[in-house]
């Protein structure tokens, strides 16, 4: 009985280098996606929080979406009697000042530093934050993910 000659191809590392391409391009895909879906959402006053939303890669599997603004995570959960689940102050109402007048609010008063006095029982949740933004882009984030990386086996 003749035997058969049996040849072995590793093909790991072009296997790994495709599937990295492929997960880099689904990563920047889904944090443009994001980032663009919740700057639509977001609340303008000044523009600021708008403005600080951004995405980058993390190391090879992940991808950070967030903002550099103070003011995301009170427009992201709400506070003081307004915060989500109670977690907000119980001491409300409160004063704080601004060296600016705050659009939508009317100041009580100046204080001897010219700053303008508020008083607030919080700030409710922007109904359209970021959490919001990527439940309603999940159907969107698995095509992405199926012409991305499910394109591998060239199908």
């Amino acid at each position: 009985m003749k035997m058969s000659k049996v040849e072995f191809i590793d093909n790991t590392a072009s296997v790994i280098g495709a599937l990295s391409g492929s997960v880099t391009a689904f990563l920047l895909e889904v944090g443009a996606e994001v980032e663009r879906e919740v700057i639509k959402g977001s609340r303008v006053d000044t523009g600021g929080t708008k403005r600080s939303w951004g995405f980058r890669l993390k190391g090879a599997d992940a991808v950070a979406i967030g903002s550099t603004d103070q003011n995301a995570i009170w427009e992201e959960f709400g506070t003081g009697a307004y915060a989500e689940g109670g977690k907000g102050r119980k001491s409300v109402p409160w004063f704080f000042t601004s060296p600016r007048k705050i659009p939508g609010m009317t100041p009580l008063n100046r204080n001897k530093r010219g700053e303008y006095v508020y008083r607030t029982s919080g700030k409710r949740p922007n109904p359209n934050g970021l959490r919001k933004s990527m439940d309603k882009l999940k159907p969107r984030v698995q095509k992405i993910a199926t012409s991305t990386i499910g394109t591998l086996g060239g199908e």
